[in-house]
């Protein structure tokens, strides 16, 4: 009956610090302001894509090379692009929480 209670008590302390994490991790991100602009960059030779973070890429072929980023006005800064050995990069550079 004792570990019983020793095992809901631990159960008990690991969902209160499941909880308490998930508040730490959700205020630390910066949220979208829900305005929509984007931004437009030119490229040279990209051959391939490496994207970390909240991202939904649509690729189109085209004699053009550009990338246009769009999502929330205040978190579009947020985005670093670059472009290494041929790969376009695409990373936030803070923990981020898009409306859009």
């Amino acid at each position: 009956m004792r570990t019983v209670r020793l095992r809901r008590l631990g159960a008990r302390r690991f969902a209160l610090l499941v909880g308490a994490m998930m508040v730490t991790i959700t205020g630390c991100a910066t949220r979208g302001d829900g305005e929509a602009a984007s931004q437009r960059f030119e490229l040279g030779e990209v051959h391939g894509v490496d994207v970390g973070g909240v991202f939904v890429l649509k690729a189109e072929q085209s004699s053009d090379r550009l990338v246009e980023l769009q999502g929330d006005a205040n978190l579009l800064p947020l985005v670093e692009l670059d472009v290494q050995g041929g790969v376009l990069r695409a990373r936030t550079l803070a923990s981020t929480m898009p409306q859009l």
